[in-house]
């Protein structure tokens, strides 16, 4: 399972959309950030965690891990190598864990 997940992941790395991704989650949370900064003066570093400041950056963040691994998930399809993966000894389940697993790191 251990390779599986390295595999997944170093092909996420590859690609380039991932980090346009990232760099995209990032954005928000950071807007995210600004925004709640700004409409409310008095707020601290700690009452903005207590807020759930970071929880709406981190629900872009899950949508977009969501959205890696299906395109992971169709691209395995488009290209015919899940019959490939599939002909080693994981199951279906492993592999799309390893292919979320990977997205959410």
């Amino acid at each position: 399972m251990a390779n599986l997940y390295k595999n997944e992941l170093r092909k996420l790395v590859a690609k380039k959309s991932s980090w346009i991704m990232l760099l995209v989650a990032l954005l928000f949370e950071t807007l995210i950030l600004v925004a709640q900064v700004v409409t409310d003066k008095s707020l601290t570093t700690g009452k903005l965690l207590m807020a759930g400041g970071p929880s709406i950056g981190g629900t872009f963040v899950l949508i977009f891990s969501i959205v890696m691994t299906a395109i992971i998930v169709t691209e395995e399809f488009q290209r015919n190598t899940v019959k490939l993966l599939l002909t080693r000894p994981y199951t279906r389940s492993q592999v799309l864990f390893a292919k979320f697993l990977s997205a959410m790191t």
